[in-house]
């Protein structure tokens, strides 16, 4: 049976203004009320709100229970229990059996109660949802009583992230986290983990040196396609005893709640993502810090730390692109005041995204955008918090700026579109993905951010572990060519089409080389230099120690080229980590002297590609060709991931599409 909804003045909760129902998906109903539609109606379904005494009775039951679930929770997790989803929904984290009860003394409340108690009701609701939080809370896995049968010992930090159970993909199950102590503090510098290499001297657990930190958390895997590799990585809030954001700093990184300790597993060099975010630092641009840390996972409740069942090897606990004065420093969208910022974006194929969302049994949040082959979600604030009039500013905002780039050669200059867009920015975000290869760069993960009366500004940078040469489509530091270009021929990124588009202006021509000159410098002194680059792959090798690297890979043996995802290729392993890191140093400086000779000729101008904007024929036909089935070239040319369900949901019919 299936729920259609409609408003009804009748279902506002009294003394809260409110309207409460179980919603069918959409983004955010009005009050309404629930009426059984369809097939498992019957007859009578239409007229099922007039039924029999024992009918009205049961929806004012039900109603009354949501009535005692908002009451406590608020109506988005209302909302959330009712979609079916359930308490694993709501937030804070409860049970079902904390659902249970609020539907069960809301119910019996609505019924024997008289309506002059009924703050008598709310009070008792309250207080019984309090009780069954502090239990579900106190169920927590304590991460204080963990034991060690041996210590362990590593020159850089170690994590261990405890859980009675499997983490899931969503919502974050509790948890906890135990830091360990180190002899040395890591040499805290604000730069790549705040750290510095071989300045966390010994660290250890189940040792006589006390644990930095013991925490409570919430855990989940992260990710969508890298939930397909072996080696998960996880999003963690840190949570205080009540369950409420706990922000901390940790292993030298500024205080925050949100983390990520990100697990390279398709990454053989073990440093593409941390060498994305200097690179960025290097151009004066905001980019998450990293720590390298040894990561153990226990995730069948024990409390009995198994060194070799629980190790997963070295991750980098790293600051997620997010809002806050530690990390990307933008206003606090408040829409009573000023609904022009601050926003971040995230810009992802469509086709994709939806496709990896289904196959995880995720429901995506509505894309407040939708240009070709390309969806735009709210990164900050979430969709589900973001004010009414933002949606219109926002998708607003982003089809007049699809709209100016794609004609940008009718703009005498950069100053012509900096009501719209930080070009600087936008040259910056070009010449980094273009300088990585990156397989993804101007498809996914690229984000757009906004601050209160500015204009849109390209990046942060994120996920970059397919670039710089580590897909077979891209191997080649020359025959890589113009990333942007073969994006756009393949239709598979509007931001593509922007670059290819832009590509025949010739001041972005000149903006992007005169920037490029500026990074390589005149003297060999650039923050882009030979030396600077080949001094930053190094260094940040220096923060692995090679007895560790050797365990992450006894864990994770070296992979040929299998990836574990669809139509993602690695080139053969080069046998060692040590060789990975150094083929990694000598393709960088490849990639950086091609630049060169495409932007810094001495005649004829800077030489970028700038292919004709792709049609669905041309858009599919280059997908085909860079490797795609027929039926994901169409998925995405057309901007489709399978068959669409109203609030967002897709359902698989395409199980090619990866």
């Amino acid at each position: 049976m299936r729920y259609d909804v409609e408003p009804r003045p009748a279902d506002v909760v009294p003394g809260t203004g409110m309207g409460i129902s179980p919603p069918t998906g959409s983004d955010r109903a009005p009050a309404a009320s629930m009426r059984p539609t369809g097939a498992g109606a019957g007859a009578g379904g239409a007229a099922s709100s007039l039924g029999s005494r024992q009918q009205q009775e049961t929806q004012l039951k039900e109603r009354a229970g949501w009535h005692a679930w908002m009451l406590f929770f608020g109506p988005d997790s209302a909302a959330a229990a009712a979609a079916g989803t359930g308490a694993a929904a709501a937030e804070p984290p409860v049970t079902a059996a904390v659902a249970a009860a609020a539907v069960a003394v809301g119910s019996v409340g609505s019924r024997w109660c008289p309506v002059g108690r009924r703050a008598a009701v709310r009070l008792a609701v309250r207080g019984a949802m309090v009780l069954l939080l502090a239990a579900v809370v106190s169920q927590a896995y304590d991460i204080s009583k963990l034991e060690f049968s041996s210590s362990y010992y590593s020159s850089v930090p170690v994590l261990v992230l405890g859980s009675d159970k499997s983490l899931p993909n969503e919502p974050k199950a509790a948890a906890g986290l135990l830091v360990s102590g180190c002899s040395g503090d890591g040499g805290g510098n604000g730069t790549h983990g705040g750290a510095q290499g071989g300045r966390w001297g010994h660290c250890c657990i189940g040792c006589d040196k006390s644990p930095q930190l013991r925490l409570r958390v919430g855990a989940e895997l992260r990710g969508r396609s890298s939930q397909a590799a072996a080696k998960k990585s996880y999003s963690i809030e840190l949570r205080s005893s009540d369950g409420s954001e706990a922000p901390t700093p940790l292993l030298g990184l500024p205080a925050a709640a949100d983390w990520v300790l990100y697990g390279p597993s398709l990454d053989r060099s073990l440093i593409r993502d941390a060498l994305s975010y200097e690179l960025a630092r290097a151009q004066g641009r905001w980019a998450s810090r990293s720590v390298f840390v040894e990561l153990f996972v226990i995730d069948d409740g024990s409390q009995q730390l198994d060194q070799e069942k629980h190790y997963k090897g070295l991750y980098a606990l790293t600051e997620p692109i997010q809002r806050g004065r530690n990390r990307l420093n933008i206003q606090k969208l408040e829409s009573d005041k000023d609904i022009s910022g601050g926003y971040i974006l995230e810009l992802s194929n469509a086709a994709a995204t939806e496709w990896w969302a289904a196959n995880l049994g995720e429901e995506l949040p509505a894309s407040v955008s939708k240009m070709g082959p390309t969806r735009v979600e709210f990164k900050y604030p979430s969709p589900s918090r973001a004010p009414s009039p933002s949606w219109y500013f926002v998708s607003s905002l982003m089809s007049n700026l699809s709209s100016a780039l794609q004609s940008a050669q009718s703009y005498g200059s950069a100053e012509d579109l900096s009501y719209l867009i930080d070009v600087p920015s936008l040259a910056d975000f070009m010449l980094h993905t273009e300088l990585s290869c990156d397989y993804d760069g101007f498809v996914s993960s690229v984000f757009l951010h906004k601050d209160r009366g500015g204009p849109l500004v390209a990046g942060p940078v994120w996920d970059k572990n397919l670039a710089y040469g580590n897909e077979v489509e891209v191997t080649s530091p020359s025959g890589c060519g113009w990333r942007y270009a073969a994006a756009a021929v393949q239709n598979s990124g509007q931001v593509a089409v922007w670059m290819a588009s832009l590509a025949r202006a010739g001041w972005w021509r000149a903006a992007v080389a005169d920037r490029w000159r500026q990074l390589r410098g005149s003297d060999g002194d650039g923050p882009w230099s030979d030396s600077s680059l080949e001094g930053l792959v190094r260094r940040l090798a220096a923060h692995i120690p090679p007895d560790v690297a050797a365990r992450n890979f006894e864990r994770w043996p070296l992979q040929s080229t299998h990836s574990n995802q669809r139509f993602v290729t690695l080139p053969p392993a080069k046998g060692s980590w040590e060789a990975e890191v150094e083929a990694l140093r000598g393709w960088l400086l490849d990639r950086a002297h091609w630049l060169d000779g495409k932007l810094l000729r001495e005649s004829g101008g800077p030489d970028l590609a700038a292919p004709s904007p792709p049609t669905l024929l041309t858009g599919v036909l280059g997908a085909v060709l860079g490797g795609r089935t027929v039926a994901r070239a169409f998925q995405e040319n057309l901007g489709v991931g399978g068959r669409r369900l109203q609030g967002g949901t897709a359902l698989v019919q395409d199980t090619e599409l990866a």
